[in-house]
């Protein structure tokens, strides 16, 4: 009678008692070999650890590698290797760290190796600098020339026609900068090239101006050789006129008389070379008459051609060499040449003798 009690004491201890609590040392949960206890993956299979670094795949951020620049992205789909693949300033996909231009979407858009950001020359190659004026060529205005303008005037150096001044201004149109003109209000500059502006030329058409200084210019000179033009108003000027004081030129008129070499009274034979002394007072005194002047005439004796004469101008004043004369008691040229043939001076033939030793040219005498 007394196991009746007991029984009903198990029965009733086991069904209304305190339950009993699972020891961890004894459940795998994940039934992954390892007792919950020791599980270092409650979630996966301790056992499956890819890459061997003790901690499983199901628990392992990276289960094929690591995250060795720790930047959330495991080593096989970092993109950008010790660097942060979440900083990406520019947005073009590239981390940062690995990106050669970091704060431009299309990096360098022209290709010359400079970002966009600091690119001096978008769309064109910064590197070409031909005056190394830091200014690449295609945006530089004068590519050429360090510095571009010096003077500012928008003109390149190199194009530059007025260097220090201004191309543009041109007062008088003749495409001559002003500051480079010698006549900035005058085109043409100097007419008769007589280095005066034509503006202060009191006579812009005539180099000299006024030769007889008689205050009126040679080209609205009627006598631009005389002052006077007209002495005794018979409508010949002065220079043409063989009495310039005899309104009816009844005076006498001087005129060129062959001279007599070495005293001897001589007429002029083309083809006879002459050269000795001349004495003109005693020429002009075989006529009653007195010495004026001495010229040297062309003497072409032997047919040759030399000292500019030849057959066309026997016994006439050349025009070339031995051009200084004598007329009117006035030493002057009238073709240019300024040669004294003498041996002295042409004036000694007139007042005094002369000694004339030319072999293509003689002298002849003026008288009055």
């Amino acid at each position: 009678m007394r196991a009746l009690p007991i029984l009903i004491g198990l029965i009733l201890g086991g069904c209304g008692g305190t339950p009993t609590k699972e020891d961890p040392a004894e459940i795998d949960s994940d039934g992954d070999g390892v007792m919950d206890d020791e599980d270092i993956c409650p979630e996966g299979d301790d056992n499956l650890d890819a890459d061997v670094d003790g901690v499983p795949d199901a628990c392992d951020p990276c289960p094929n590698g690591s995250d060795d620049d720790n930047d959330g992205v495991c080593n096989v789909d970092d993109i950008c290797a010790g660097g942060d693949d979440n900083a990406d300033v520019d947005g073009d996909g590239v981390p940062d760290s690995c990106d050669i231009c970091p704060q431009d979407l299309n990096d360098d858009s022209d290709g010359d190796g400079v970002c966009d950001s600091d690119d001096a020359c978008e769309g064109f190659n910064d590197a070409q600098d031909g005056d190394s004026d830091g200014q690449p060529n295609d945006c530089d205005p004068c590519p050429y020339d360090n510095p571009d303008d010096s003077d500012g005037d928008g003109v390149c150096d190199r194009d530059d026609r007025c260097e220090g001044y201004d191309d543009s201004l041109d007062g008088d149109g003749d495409t001559q900068p002003d500051g480079c003109d010698p006549c900035p209000i005058d085109n043409p500059n100097d007419t008769d090239g007589d280095t005066v502006c034509d503006s202060d030329d009191p006579c812009p058409l005539d180099n000299p101006d006024d030769t007889d200084a008689d205050g009126v210019c040679d080209t609205d000179d009627p006598c631009p050789l005389d002052n006077p033009d007209d002495t005794d108003g018979d409508g010949a000027c002065d220079s043409n006129d063989p009495c310039p004081d005899d309104p009816l030129d009844t005076c006498p008129i001087p005129d060129w008389v062959f001279a007599n070499y070495n005293g001897v009274p001589t007429d002029f034979d083309a083809y006879t070379s002459y050269n000795g002394t001349v004495d003109c007072a005693s020429v002009c005194a075989f006529s009653g008459r007195g010495a004026q002047g001495a010229r040297f005439v062309c003497n072409h004796w032997d047919g040759g051609s030399s000292e500019g004469c030849d057959a066309t101008n026997h016994g006439e004043y050349g025009t070339a060499n031995c051009g200084w004369m004598v007329r009117d008691m006035v030493a002057l040229t009238e073709n240019g040449n300024v040669e004294d043939c003498t041996t002295s001076s042409i004036m000694d033939c007139v007042t005094g003798s002369c000694t004339e030793q030319v072999t293509w040219h003689a002298v002849e005498c003026q008288c009055l």
